[in-house]
């Protein structure tokens, strides 16, 4: 929660609001006033009201654009300003002579889905040879934002009247569209980088600086002392992983200019790498019974399904909260496990467990998963009721 020194209560910006404490301040004095629009005292003291209550609604913007500012060009943490989505068009000619679409030529999107149109500019000159018909290009929204996402099939169509283009069609589905980040959770980002040590040295320093610098990620877990693929007595080493919510890795997209930030950041001859997620798929073969008034079915699918929650790497690790934070476990608990399932809605016991490693050996203990800071996923989860139970 942001604290109350940023975000401090404001004045009151309702006109009437501001009017009717000035008439109660009138009546301490004269307790039979009573106001009326025709009076001057009442024009002047509305006129003024109105004014005042612009200057407080203005005075309330002021700390936030301060904080931006501080944030931006002195702790070097601007806000996300947000992107906007990317698709791919096909522009086709009307013949084969050859033509050059220019870059920031506009083309109409009407999504299908919902019947909006969104406007889309060319990233850069599309030549279409001649001896050829046809193109493609990237196109990126107008506008930033995610309201641009997740567009297929779209109408396509060129804003501005071409002769040359015959038609345009749109190659795969829009994506990449980023809101710009609020105020409250870049201040809340804020707060957090200022909370920080100046320099990263232990490994939760490094994690909790990451996910601050970039909003993208979501889950981080840093250890101390080890350096890939397996030195694990390093001095002056850490190393980490960098998740979005899902539990999916981005050291593919992001790697890179984390450790290059990080190399900005951290002390002289300190070593910070950003390592590859490895997930371990873990398969699970349980027996169990209901409870009365259940549907087997229903509770199987749940049992499965909780299970494969226990599983997620969006989760590992976690044990409360969204599963931002998590730390270091690098075993499937086959106990844990049983306590998963017991703790299912109308599973009455469980009548036999094994797990084990996707595609090895099931067993009845616990498993080990395989990496400096492993995850998880749920592989073959089979679950069966008793035969005795109603299947729906």
């Amino acid at each position: 929660m942001m604290p109350i020194y940023i975000n401090p209560p404001g004045p009151p910006t309702d006109p009437d609001e501001l009017a009717q404490g000035t008439f109660d301040v009138i009546r301490e004095s004269f307790p039979r006033y009573s106001p009326r629009e025709s009076q001057l005292a009442t024009i002047v003291i509305t006129a003024l009201t109105l004014r005042a209550s612009q200057i407080n609604d203005l005075a309330q913007m002021i700390p936030r654009s301060i904080f931006r500012y501080f944030g931006a060009n002195v702790l070097n943490l601007p806000p996300d300003a947000g992107a906007p989505a990317e698709a791919v068009v096909v522009v086709f000619t009307r013949d084969t002579a050859g033509y050059t679409i220019e870059a920031e030529r506009e083309f109409d999107f009407n999504d299908p889905a919902t019947g909006q149109h969104h406007t889309f500019a060319l990233l850069q000159d599309l030549v279409i040879p001649s001896g050829q018909s046809s193109g493609s290009g990237v196109v990126l929204a107008r506008d930033d934002g995610t309201q641009a996402n997740n567009i297929f099939n779209a109408t396509v169509s060129p804003i501005d009247a071409d002769d040359s283009i015959l038609r345009v069609d749109q190659q795969g589905a829009s994506a990449g569209g980023v809101d710009e980040e609020d105020d409250d959770d870049y201040l809340d980002r804020l707060t957090t980088r200022a909370s920080l040590p100046v320099r990263p040295v232990w490994a939760s320093d490094f994690a909790a600086l990451v996910r601050v610098q970039f909003p993208q990620i979501f889950r981080t877990l840093f250890i101390d002392n080890f350096i890939p693929p397996d030195i694990y007595n390093a001095e002056r080493a850490v190393a980490g992983l960098i998740l979005d919510a899902d539990g999916n890795d981005l050291e593919p997209t992001l790697g890179e200019d984390v450790e290059a930030y990080l190399k900005t950041q951290r002390e002289w001859g300190f070593i910070a790498n950003i390592l590859s997620a490895t997930y371990t798929l873990v398969d699970a073969t349980y027996g169990f019974t209901i409870n009365s008034g259940y549907d087997a079915q229903d509770v199987k699918t749940r049992s499965q399904d909780a299970l494969a929650a226990y599983l997620s790497p969006a989760r590992w690790g976690s044990s409360e909260g969204d599963g931002r934070d998590f730390t270091l476990k690098t075993t499937v608990y086959f106990w844990e496990i049983v306590t998963v399932l017991n703790n299912v809605i109308g599973l009455d016991r469980l009548t036999n467990l094994t797990i084990g490693v996707n595609g090895g050996a099931q067993v009845g203990t616990d498993v080990q998963l395989a990496g400096a800071i492993p995850l998880p996923r749920a592989g073959t989860i089979s679950g069966t009721p008793d035969p005795t139970a109603n299947l729906g």
